[in-house]
C-alpha cells in the first residue's frame, strides 16, 4: 500500500524511481530490484475498504456464488501461519506471519458497512485464513453480540474449528465459511503440507451443520502424488460431506511458490509462456501435467466433477428445500446457478 502511494508522488513529481522501495525497474536489458519493505503491522491505521466501496464503486456490480447479493469483501488480516506449498498469497505477497486488525477496528467497519451500504446484505471475510487465530475470532464474534449488531457474514475458514467456536460464529452472523479440503487422499493433503486430516475434515462439517453454518468447499487436483483415481476417490468424499457448494479445480503452480519449484524440478511445466496463465476469456489455466494426467486433463475431469455434484438429484431436491425454508438462500442459488450454467457450459476454461 505505501509502495504505491510512493510510486504515484515519485511519478507525479518526477523523482527517481530507484528511491522507492519494493519495485522492480527495467534498466535497459537487465531488471532492477528496489530495497525491500516490511509488511505492514499498523493495519488498523489503513482506511476501510468499505468506505472505498461507497465513494467509488457500486456494490451492485459485484457478484460472488457463496454470497447473498449484493455484497462487499473486507480483510481483517494479512498473512497465513500454515504451509500449503501451493499458496500463492502468503509465499510472495503477503507472509507467513498472520497479521491481524484490532478487534475493535473489525467490529467499527462492519457498523460502518451497516450505516454506510444498507443495501449490503453480507461481508465477506476475505482473510487468507480468518480462523488462524481462533481465539481472535471468539472475541470479534463477542464483540459483535455486545453491540448487538446484526449482520450476515461469511469467511475464509481452516477445516479444523469446534462446535462451540462455530456455534458461536452462526450466532454472530456467520451463515458460510469457505474450505480448501483439497483432497479426499490423506497422502495427498501430507505431500502438499496441508497439515490435516481427512478425519478431521469430515468431523469439521459435521459440527458445522450442527452448528447452522453452510461450507463451500474446494477439492484440488494435480498436486504431488494425485492421480485419475485420487480425484475419483476426492470426489466421492466430497460426496460424503455434502457440502453446500462445493468447487473443483486444478492446482495453478504460480511462479515464486513451492508447487512452482516441485514442477520445474520434476519436468512438469507445459510452458515457460506467463501469457499462458490465462484464457482468452480470463480464466485461469493450469500450466502443468503430472503422470498420468495432463493439464487438459485435469480441466476436463474438474468440469465434469463440478457438474456432477451439482446436479445430483439429492443435492437440487436439497436446494429446493433450502429456498422455501429461506427465500433469501433460494434467490442466491438461482443467481448462482445461472452464472453456473453459463460458464462451466457455454464458456468452458480451455
Amino acid at each position: 500500500d505505501h509502495t504505491v502511494c510512493e510510486l504515484a508522488d515519485a511519478l507525479q513529481n518526477r523523482n527517481p524511481l530507484p528511491g522507492v522501495a519494493e519495485l522492480v525497474l527495467r534498466d535497459r536489458d537487465r531488471m532492477v530490484r528496489t530495497p525491500e519493505r516490511p509488511g505492514i503491522t499498523a493495519l488498523d491505521d489503513m482506511p476501510f475498504v468499505s468506505s472505498v466501496y461507497r465513494e467509488h464503486l457500486n456494490v451492485r456490480n459485484y457478484f460472488f456464488a457463496a454470497a447473498h447479493y449484493p455484497m462487499v469483501m473486507i480483510i481483517t488480516g494479512r498473512g497465513c501461519p500454515y504451509r500449503c506449498f501451493f499458496c500463492v498469497y502468503p509465499q510472495v505477497f503477503h507472509g507467513r506471519r498472520y497479521r491481524v486488525r484490532s478487534v475493535d477496528n473489525v467490529v467499527d467497519e462492519l457498523v460502518y458497512i451497516k450505516k454506510a451500504l444498507p443495501m449490503v446484505r453480507e461481508v465477506g471475510i476475505e482473510d487468507d485464513c480468518f480462523t488462524a487465530d481462533k481465539q481472535r475470532v471468539h472475541r470479534i464474534c463477542e464483540k459483535i453480540l455486545e453491540k448487538n449488531l446484526r449482520i450476515r457474514w461469511y469467511c475464509n475458514a481452516r477445516g479444523d474449528l469446534d462446535y462451540p467456536l462455530m456455534r458461536l460464529m452462526k450466532k454472530a452472523g456467520c451463515r458460510l465459511v469457505t474450505v480448501g479440503f483439497e483432497s479426499g487422499s490423506q497422502e495427498v493433503l501430507n505431500a502438499m503440507k496441508k497439515g490435516a486430516t481427512v478425519s478431521g475434515y469430515r468431523r469439521f462439517v459435521r459440527d458445522a451443520h450442527r452448528a447452522g453454518i453452510l461450507v463451500h468447499g474446494c477439492i484440488m487436483t494435480g498436486n504431488p502424488g494425485d492421480s485419475k483415481e485420487k480425484l475419483r476417490r476426492s470426489y466421492e468424499f466430497a460426496r460424503a460431506l455434502d457440502c453446500d457448494s462445493m468447487q473443483f479445480y486444478p492446482l495453478y503452480v504460480y511462479p515464486g511458490t513451492e508447487a512452482f519449484r516441485w514442477a520445474e524440478r520434476n519436468g512438469y511445466l507445459d510452458t515457460r509462456d506467463y501469457r499462458r496463465w490465462l484464457t482468452p476469456e480470463g480464466y485461469h489455466r493450469p500450466v502443468h501435467s503430472i503422470p498420468g494426467m495432463r493439464a487438459e486433463e485435469m480441466i476436463s475431469l474438474c468440469d465434469d466433477y463440478l457438474r456432477r455434484y451439482h446436479l445430483r438429484p439429492g443435492y437440487l431436491v436439497k436446494k429446493a428445500l433450502q429456498a422455501v425454508v429461506d427465500p433469501g438462500e433460494g434467490l442466491r442459488t438461482a443467481k448462482s446457478a445461472r452464472v453456473f450454467i453459463s460458464k462451466l457450459f457455454f464458456n468452458p476454461r480451455r
